[in-house]
């Protein structure tokens, strides 16, 4: 069973990586700012997330939330 993931960003960032619950997820843009990933569905609803954001720039900023 899957769960969606939405994580909302600036509208500068262009690419994202991801970690979701130690596993590499992919995130594609869903919406303006809003990047969405299908991951395996957490046994505790918890989902720990690693994401490193990248601009048109090639900046990168890295993010962590539960």
């Amino acid at each position: 069973m899957n769960e969606l993931i939405n994580v909302k960003l600036a509208l500068d960032i262009i690419y994202i990586t991801g970690i979701v619950n130690g596993e590499i997820a992919e995130f594609s843009l869903s919406a303006p700012g809003i990047w969405t990933a299908v991951v395996p569905k957490a046994m505790d609803g918890k989902y720990v997330v690693e994401i490193t954001a990248y601009n048109s720039l090639g900046t990168s900023t890295h993010y962590y939330t539960v």
